[in-house]
């Protein structure tokens, strides 16, 4: 077993040794790595104290240099994460979206969408309709800030980000809203509407609000994470797929993301929670009455 948390930890340095490889971080990362962390360093203290992490990554190691090189230095509970308890024989990857994996991605969505569970019997007659609503924006604004997690071979889960959200409603309304309006026609009635015409019925919708001040300013990328928890063993997987979004979205300049969250999804809330992200519903007046927004500092 002990052999086995060496394995766990170099896969662990491997993984940073891919996020310090993602593009255009060079310039911002030789800042981290003239800096020196020590006692007095915000966080250090407590992290050594808590005993989650090994001793040898606050002596040094390249584990410990590849993650200093990253420009997320408040994200390190994202990889304070334990070896799992017992060995698997699951083989787990974390890398960029290609346009191949769009089926895939939008199945998972459905397969996900009814409060983490299967929506597919929701919307028979429209199997891609809540992946249109849900993450067609994203894929619209293009892959860059979008990773899949792959599992033997499958992709499991995906999180899919924008750097904007200014940039990303934009391209919503210019962009995407039209395309749907000629998938989805518009309900002739609007009484007894089944879920799927209540979410086509939304695509016709002009009043939403504009983007609040503090998001814009604080948290301006957007940010969707759907998994298939059934397919992933380790919970650090998902971790990681957050910490490479946070690392690319951090270089190319941004301080923080947020995400909208149905008020009655407590499965995709508590989800959230266990990634860092916090209510900011009470300070931010949500997009509508029966969503939270939910943000995090990069």
């Amino acid at each position: 077993m002990s052999f086995y948390s060496y394995s766990s930890d170099i896969n662990q340095f491997f993984l940073l040794l891919f996020l310090t490889a993602l593009g255009e971080v060079p310039f911002i990362s030789v800042c981290y790595l003239r800096r020196t962390f020590s006692w007095c360093s915000k966080g250090y203290k407590e992290a050594f104290r808590s005993g989650d992490q090994e001793p040898w990554v606050f002596r040094g190691g390249l584990a410990a240099e590849f993650q200093r090189m990253l420009p997320i230095e408040g994200a390190h509970d994202l990889f304070a994460s334990k070896a799992p308890s017992s060995p698997s024989c699951s083989l787990c990857v974390i890398r960029p979206y290609l346009s191949s994996d769009e089926e895939t991605v939008y199945r998972i969505c459905r397969n996900t969408c009814d409060d983490g569970m299967d929506g597919t019997d929701v919307f028979p007659d429209h199997p891609n309709l809540i992946g249109d609503k849900l993450i067609g924006g994203y894929l619209q604004n293009g892959s860059q800030y979008c990773f899949v997690i792959e599992c033997n071979e499958e992709v499991v889960g995906y999180v899919l980000a924008c750097l904007d959200v200014k940039i990303f409603n934009e391209t919503y309304k210019t962009m995407w809203l039209p395309k749907l309006h000629k998938l989805y026609p518009k309900p002739r009635h609007t009484n007894n509407l089944s879920p799927a015409e209540e979410i086509i019925s939304g695509f016709y919708e002009t009043d939403r609000p504009e983007v609040h001040e503090t998001i814009s300013k604080n948290y301006p990328s957007v940010v969707r994470i759907d998994i298939l928890p059934e397919k992933i063993e380790d919970p650090s997987i998902v971790k990681g797929a957050l910490a490479c979004v946070m690392a690319a979205l951090k270089t190319n300049g941004s301080t923080g993301m947020h995400c909208e969250v149905s008020m009655a999804d407590q499965q995709m809330n508590e989800f959230y929670s266990k990634l860092g992200f916090v209510n900011l519903s009470t300070t931010i007046p949500p997009v509508s009455e029966d969503s939270i927004i939910m943000g995090r500092a990069i």
